[in-house]
Parts: structure tokens; C-alpha cells; sequence
């Protein structure tokens, strides 16, 4: 298991390296678009090779996302177009980045994957020309949340200290002793992380950083929402070690309401822009708001828990693949990319959604009225954006870029038919709810 996994972390931090070398050279995005791809492989097997060693983890939820964050990383670098910035300092960031993402996902513990997400957040705030003035403002406000969830992680590692409690601080086995260890430092521990991590989930209304780091190379910029996932993944993992202690805080309420906070925001923020996407300017509000929907989303099924889990999932897992067509492409690869995020059907996420409200009324039945609102006005506002994009004047997508996006949209297109893709995510995922 651990060599897929580390492959996964390394290939593309060996290509940023690489990349750096050549610095202009044109083989510099040759280069870097192998790293990426090399890494997708890897990343692809690992749902078939779940196990733990070497300090990673592999298991349902982290496998997927990774698969999902590898494929966005080279869909990136695909879509890239020359900007101000050389491409290949560019190139760099976006692996370097993935690099640090898929080691947040993959790590066996809460402290490695705090390293690692440190990392991501301040390459993707920090890299770049166009951050500047509102770059800074965003690692500002990001220090202060980072200190917030390392002392989190130091609360479960004076937790997993207490005599006859957990032998090492790693997600699994603070999750098996969870029932042993004590409430206090482990509510403390819970309450941090959420105070530290939502903000990196960009859950509302903590996500006001982002607008500086939307600021970024647009590449980089296009992986926000891979950042988020990571974040609600290690928001997942400590709910799971919460919820194992009967007298703990209860994790559920919090998630439910940044969900439902972040729904409600994305909606009203979708409906107030009035313009179409002929001005540029609108298009990353646009992108903010939709990441917002569904991180939204994926937070309340985190909370509610059990077959709530597996729709999540998908929808973060259908966010982070879409977030660099909307952003990168142009003409019709733009406004389809945008109507897969407004979850209209056959796509993957119109399934995901309505088992998502399916499971919301059997565990809060006064839940599905209020939801069923927010998820009709959310989906009727990207939908709007999608038809602006696609009747709005602009030059037609490359001919390579084109071909990228519709593989992608094929993809979903199936996961949304086929009724075997559900199920087996049903089975990989049973033990995470």
C-alpha cells in the first residue's frame, strides 16, 4: 500500500523540482504535465489498495478524493494558458500544491496532515504576481486559523498521552481508544479543529480569505476547492473520534449549521449578481459561490452522518474534478462544466443531491423543506450562469481543451446513469459512517 501512496505524494513534488531546473525550457510543461499524470495513475489505484503503513493511510475517503485531486492537478496544467506570470513557475506551484494536498489526505495522523495542509494553503495564498496587497491580507487572516488547529491537534495528543489511552496519535487509533479517553481534552481538541479548519474548508462565514487567494495564478486558484476537501476530510476524520466518546462534544450540530450557513450564503450570493458572464469580473464570484454550495453540501451530510456520508462525498469528490473547467475553459466546455455544478440531471451530483435529501429526511425530518429550498434556488442560480455562458458571445474552447472536458463530463455523465458506481461507493465507504 505505502509505496502507490507515497508515489502519489512524491512524482509531483519530483516534477515541480524538475521543472524548477528547466525553468523556461520548453520542456518544462511537458515535464510537468508527466509528473501530473504519473501521479494520477498512482492516485487511480489507490481505492483498490486500502491500508495503512509508513505514517499514510489509505482508506475509502481519502483514496477517492486523492484520485479526484490528482485528476483536477492535471486537468489544470492542461488547460493552462500563457499568463503574466512564466508557465513554468506556474506549473511548479499547481505540483507543489497537489504534492501537499495528497499528503494532508494520506496522512496517518493529525499532525502530518496539518504539516502538509500549512503548506497547500500558503502556496496557494502566497504563489504568484496577481496575489499582492490581498495575497498577504489572506495569509493574515490564514495564520491565526492555522495556530487555532495546531493547538487542536496538541489537545488530541494530550489526549492520546493519558495513561492506558491511545498508544500513538494517528487517526485510526485515536478512533479505536476514543471510548477510553478522556471527555475534556478531547472536546477541546474537537472544538479547535472546527474553529481552525472551517475557514480552510471555506465554510461560511469563515471564508473571506478567499477572495485573495482567488487573486493566485489561475491555475493554482482552480485547485481552492481541492483545498477545501482536504480540509472537510480532516474535519471528517476528527468527527469520527469524536462522536466514539459518549460524553464528548457532539460534532454533528456544528457541521449541520456551517452546512446550512454556507448553502444559504452561496444561494443569496448566486442570485445577487445580476450580471451575466460576458464581464469577467463576474466569473470568479461565480466559482466562489458554487464551491461554496457545494462544500456547503458536503459539510451537512458530514454531520448528519451515516448514508448521508457517501452523497457528500460524491459531491466533493464532483466539485474538485469540475473547479478547473469553469475557470480555465472557454465556450461551451465553460457552460457545461458550470451546469454539472448545478447539479441538474443526468449528471453525478442531480443522483448525489436527492440521496442527500433522502437521507436528511430520515434523520431531521423538519431538515427537508428548508434543504429542498436551498438546493432548488442554488441549482436554478448556477443554472442561470451556465446559460449566460453559453449564449454569451466568446471565442470557442481549444480543440485540446475541449477533449479533456468532455472526458470529464463523460465520466460524470456515467457515474450519474450507472447505478454499480453508487453501490460501490456504498460498500468502500460503510466504515466512515
Amino acid at each position: 500500500m505505502s509505496t502507490p501512496a507515497w508515489l502519489t505524494i512524491i512524482l509531483p513534488l519530483a516534477g515541480a523540482a524538475a521543472v524548477l531546473q528547466l525553468r523556461g525550457h520548453p520542456a518544462a510543461r511537458w515535464v510537468a504535465l508527466g509528473a501530473a499524470a504519473a501521479g494520477t495513475v498512482t492516485a487511480a489505484a489507490l481505492p483498490f489498495l486500502p491500508g495503512a503503513g509508513a505514517g499514510l493511510r489509505v482508506d475509502a475517503a481519502s483514496a477517492h478524493l486523492c484520485a479526484a485531486v490528482a485528476v483536477a492537478g492535471l486537468l489544470a496544467l492542461a488547460l493552462a494558458r500563457p499568463g503574466p506570470q512564466a508557465q513554468w513557475r506556474r506549473a511548479a506551484q499547481v505540483l507543489v500544491l497537489l504534492g501537499a494536498l495528497q499528503l494532508a489526505m494520506l496522512a496517518a495522523g493529525p499532525s502530518l496532515a496539518w504539516a502538509a495542509l500549512t503548506a497547500a494553503a500558503l502556496t496557494l495564498v502566497l504563489a504568484g504576481p496577481r496575489g499582492g496587497e490581498a495575497a498577504w491580507r489572506a495569509t493574515a487572516a490564514l495564520v491565526p486559523v492555522l495556530g487555532i488547529a495546531v493547538a487542536g491537534v496538541a489537545m488530541l495528543w494530550l489526549a492520546a498521552k493519558q495513561p492506558g489511552a491511545a498508544p500513538g496519535l494517528s487517526w485510526e487509533a485515536l478512533a479505536r481508544a476514543a471510548a477510553g479517553l478522556p471527555a475534556a481534552p478531547l472536546s477541546l481538541g474537537w472544538i479547535l479543529l472546527l474553529a481552525g479548519l472551517a475557514p480552510l474548508a471555506g465554510l461560511a462565514p469563515l471564508h473571506g480569505w478567499q477572495r485573495g487567494a482567488a487573486r493566485a495564478t489561475p491555475e493554482a486558484a482552480a485547485l481552492l476547492p481541492a483545498l477545501a476537501a482536504a480540509a472537510l476530510l480532516l474535519l471528517l476524520r476528527a468527527r469520527q473520534v469524536v462522536m466514539a466518546q459518549d460524553v464528548a462534544a457532539d460534532a454533528a450540530p456544528a457541521l449541520c449549521a456551517l452546512g446550512l450557513t454556507s448553502l444559504a450564503w452561496a444561494v443569496v450570493g448566486l442570485w445577487r449578481e445580476t450580471r451575466t458572464l460576458r464581464d469577467a469580473a463576474l466569473l470568479p464570484a461565480v466559482l466562489r459561490h458554487a464551491g461554496l454550495f457545494h462544500i456547503g453540501l458536503a459539510c451537512l451530510g458530514f454531520g448528519l452522518g451515516g448514508p448521508a456520508v457517501v452523497p457528500a462525498m460524491l459531491l466533493l469528490a464532483a466539485l474538485v474534478l469540475l473547479a478547473p473547467a469553469p475557470a480555465l475553459a472557454a465556450g461551451w466546455a465553460r457552460a457545461a462544466a458550470l451546469a454539472a455544478l448545478a447539479l441538474l440531471p443526468p449528471f453525478a451530483g442531480f443522483g448525489a443531491a436527492a440521496r442527500l435529501l433522502e437521507a436528511a429526511a430520515d434523520a431531521m425530518p423538519w431538515l427537508v423543506l428548508p434543504l429542498g429550498a436551498l438546493l432548488a434556488a442554488g441549482a436554478a442560480g448556477l443554472g442561470r450562469a451556465a446559460h449566460a455562458a453559453w449564449a454569451g458571445p466568446g471565442a470557442p474552447p481549444r480543440r485540446q481543451d475541449a477533449a479533456a472536458v468532455g472526458l470529464l463530463l463523460a465520466a460524470l455523465l456515467a457515474a450519474g446513469v450507472i447505478p454499480g458506481w453508487s453501490r460501490w461507493l456504498d460498500l468502500v465507504t460503510e466504515p466512515l459512517r
